[in-house]
C-alpha cells in the first residue's frame, strides 16, 4: 500500500472563500466578552467547558475517547448558528486549545488550523443563517477559476469563459469529483452494496485506484447510512469486507457506518433535521445512501416529490461540500431483458432521480462470481466500454481475474447484498 506524504496533497485547492486571514487583523474579544456577551446554549457550554483531562482520554487500546480537532469544529459551527462574529469564534477556539493542547504549539496555529474551522462553520452557516447563502458561496467557490480572476465573478464574455482555467477537484478521477454525485443501480442481489461500501472502504484509506478510476484525492471521510439493512446483518458483511483492508486503525477512523435498518425520510422536516445533525456531528466528505427508497416518504414515481427531494440533495452536497453516492435499484425487467443494454430509463422511478447524477453506474450479474459493470452516465468523463468485475471470498470486487485470492463453490454462489 503506498504511504501518502504531505506532498501527495498539494495538487487540492483550498476551500477557503468566506473567511480569511482578516479576521486576525481585527480586535478579538477576550474569553470573557465573549462568555457574557455572546448567545450560549447548554449543548455549548458543556462542550466549552470540558477540562484538558477530559479532552485527552483514550481507550485501553490507544484509541481517543473524546476528537478534539471535531470538537473543535462542533464549537466553530455552534458559533456561526448562534449568530457569532468570526473574532468572537476565534476567541473561544484558542481558549480552548489553549486549554486542550491539540494545536497550540503549531506553527501559525490560526491560519494553518483555526480560520479552517470558522471557514468551514460559515460555509454551512453563512452570516445569516440561511441555505440561499450556503448555496451561493458553494456555487461561488464552485466557480472560482484555477488562478487569476476574480472569485465572485459569475457573468462572463464567451470568448473570455472558454479560455479560462477551471478545475474539478477530482476524488476518482474522471468520475466523482468533490461535492459530487453518483448513483449505483442494479437489480436485487446483484452487489450494489457491496461494491459502495468497497468504494468508500477505498476512499477512506486513499487507495490509489477504484477499479479504472484512479483516486487523486487521497483519503477521505466516508460515512455509510445503511437504512436497507440494521445492525446485525450488515455486522456480518463487514465482518468479511474488513478482511480485504488490513489497515484497520485507518479503516475505523475513516470510514464511519450508521447502521439504522429502517427508513429515514429526508423528504419531511424531521428527517431532514436527523441528517443535519448527523453531518454537523460527523463533516464527512463522502456519504452513502443505502438505499435512495428509504429516504422518500412518497413514490419514487412522483415526479414533483423526486424534484423536490433530489433539490435537497443537492443543497446538502453544497452545504457541506459532500460528495454523494445513492444505491438505487432498477425497473423490473424479464430476465432475458435484464442481459440486453441498460439505459437511463432502466432505472426506477422519476426521470429526475438521474438527471442531476455525474454518474450512474449499472451492474448486472453474468455468472455466480462476475459482475458485468455499465456507464449509462458519466458526465465529466469519458464513458469506458462495458467492463467485468469478480468477487472474492471477501466480498471484494476485482478486475484480475489471472491472481485471484480464491474460487467460490459453485453450488450456493457468492453472498449478495
Amino acid at each position: 500500500m503506498k504511504t501518502l506524504k504531505l506532498s501527495d496533497f498539494g495538487h487540492i485547492t483550498s476551500a477557503k472563500v468566506v473567511v480569511s486571514n482578516k479576521v486576525l487583523e481585527e480586535t478579538m474579544p477576550t474569553i470573557d466578552e465573549v462568555r457574557t456577551l455572546a448567545n450560549w446554549t447548554t449543548d455549548m457550554l458543556t462542550l466549552f467547558n470540558t477540562t484538558r483531562e477530559e479532552a485527552i482520554v483514550t481507550d485501553d487500546d490507544g484509541s481517543k475517547v473524546f476528537d478534539r480537532s471535531s470538537a473543535m469544529a462542533r464549537m466553530a459551527y455552534y458559533g456561526a448558528e448562534q449568530g457569532w462574529t468570526d473574532p468572537q469564534i476565534m476567541a473561544v477556539l484558542v481558549d480552548i486549545d489553549d486549554r486542550w493542547g491539540k494545536y497550540v504549539n503549531r506553527r501559525d496555529r490560526e491560519t494553518r488550523f483555526l480560520i479552517p474551522l470558522i471557514d468551514r462553520a460559515r460555509q454551512k452557516h453563512g452570516y445569516s443563517g440561511s441555505l440561499s447563502d450556503l448555496a451561493m458561496s458553494a456555487l461561488l467557490q464552485a466557480q472560482k477559476p484555477v488562478e487569476g480572476e476574480d472569485a465572485t465573478k459569475m457573468v462572463w464574455g464567451f470568448d473570455d469563459f472558454v479560455n479560462t482555467e477551471f478545475k474539478i477537484n477530482w476524488m476518482l478521477e474522471d468520475l466523482f469529483a468533490t461535492g459530487g454525485f453518483g448513483l449505483l443501480v442494479a437489480h436485487p442481489g446483484v452487489g450494489k452494496t457491496t461494491l459502495a461500501i468497497q468504494m468508500g472502504a477505498q476512499l477512506a484509506l486513499g487507495h490509489e485506484k477504484f477499479l479504472k478510476w484512479n483516486n487523486i484525492g487521497g483519503a477521505k471521510k466516508v460515512l455509510l447510512l445503511s437504512l436497507e439493512m440494521g445492525k446485525p446483518p450488515l455486522n456480518h458483511f463487514l465482518s468479511l469486507i474488513s478482511n480485504s483492508y488490513p489497515d484497520k486503525k485507518a479503516l475505523n477512523r475513516n470510514f464511519l457506518v450508521a447502521p439504522f435498518g429502517q427508513p429515514i425520510p429526508l423528504d419531511t422536516e424531521q428527517g431532514q433535521q436527523f441528517l443535519s445533525n448527523l453531518m454537523d456531528e460527523y463533516m464527512p466528505d463522502v456519504l452513502i445512501i443505502d438505499s435512495l427508497q428509504k429516504i422518500s416518504s412518497k413514490e419514487l414515481t412522483d415526479e414533483q416529490a423526486v424534484k423536490s427531494l433530489i433539490h435537497y440533495l443537492s443543497n446538502i452536497r453544497a452545504k457541506y461540500n459532500t460528495s454523494l453516492l445513492v444505491i438505487h435499484h432498477n425497473r423490473k425487467k424479464p430476465n432475458d431483458a435484464q442481459k440486453k443494454s441498460v439505459e437511463l430509463s432502466d432505472v426506477y422511478g422519476s426521470t429526475y432521480i438521474a438527471t442531476d447524477a455525474d454518474f450512474v453506474m449499472n451492474l448486472h450479474a453474468t455468472t455466480q462470481e462476475n459482475v458485468a459493470v455499465t456507464m449509462i452516465k458519466n458526465r465529466l468523463g469519458p464513458t469506458p466500454e462495458p467492463f467485468e468485475i469478480h468477487r472474492d471470498e471477501f466480498l471484494t470486487f476485482g478486475m484480475d481475474f489471472d491472481n485471484l485470492q480464491t474460487q467460490f463453490g459453485r453450488d450456493n454462489g457468492p453472498l449478495s447484498i
